[in-house]
């Protein structure tokens, strides 16, 4: 049970992937009444297929003012069949889910166009959270081939097989494993997310609220080097 826990709207929602990655497993994310434990939600991301485990580096589900979910998934079966694009089976993706739909929870999908090719090599989507930029319509998520994917929250972007739908792919470079969570600071004159994975430096990475954009020509680089190793910064701003 790698991810931290998510209270919407009175219910409590747990992730799972898997002890040490050994299959058989499938990711759920499970919801539990906040305060007579009475189970509320199940949901399986590869019912008909295989892995598909929630692990985010310990990063909680995000939630949006209407209610909706969002997290990301690693390794596992895509689509059905011959389909990638279809709902069931949503490993390497990012999920916007929507609880209240017990029947048909997914809403909407964000799965990168080179997903067989992160499958093979091990360089899966999930390893890092899924953030929310308040008020902004944009969610932010990071893949292990280094590249950050900023997305519409209100259309993630599916699956193109020839080119990705996303807003905007920031690389930071293949050492960057993306083992690590989001942070936000929302200034009077200017926002930030920030990101440290391991093997890489401290960023500030500018976001403009009239483009919808990184303005990645301006990313803050600390001149500290992060952590080694498999595992990245978790860290908080504070007020």
């Amino acid at each position: 049970q790698r991810p931290g826990l998510l209270l919407l709207n009175g219910v409590v929602y747990i992730g799972f992937s898997s002890h040490c990655d050994w299959g058989p497993y499938h990711g759920w994310l499970l919801g539990y009444d906040a305060t007579t434990l009475q189970q509320k939600f199940v949901y399986n991301d590869t019912p008909d297929g295989y892995n598909g485990g929630i692990w985010m580096a310990g990063t909680a589900p995000a939630a949006d003012d209407a209610g909706n979910i969002y997290f990301a998934v690693g390794n596992g079966s895509v689509g059905v069949g011959n389909d990638p694009s279809n709902k069931r089976n949503r490993s390497e993706s990012v999920i916007r889910l929507n609880p209240a739909n017990s029947s048909e929870p997914v809403e909407d999908f964000f799965t990168p166009d080179n997903f067989p090719d992160l499958e093979a090599a091990d360089l899966d989507l999930g390893t890092s959270g899924v953030m929310v930029i308040p008020g902004a319509g944009r969610t932010v998520t990071g893949c292990k081939d280094g590249n950050l994917y900023l997305l519409d929250q209100n259309n993630l972007g599916g699956y193109h097989a020839n080119a990705n739908q996303a807003v905007q792919t920031i690389n930071l470079g293949a050492y960057a494993n993306m083992h690590a969570q989001f942070t936000y600071y929302g200034g009077t004159q200017n926002e930030f997310c920030y990101f440290w994975p391991e093997n890489t430096a401290l960023k500030a990475i500018p976001f403009n609220r009239a483009t919808g954009r990184f303005d990645d020509q301006n990313t803050i680089t600390s001149g500290i080097q992060g952590p080694v190793g498999q595992t990245g910064a978790m860290m908080s701003v504070s007020s």
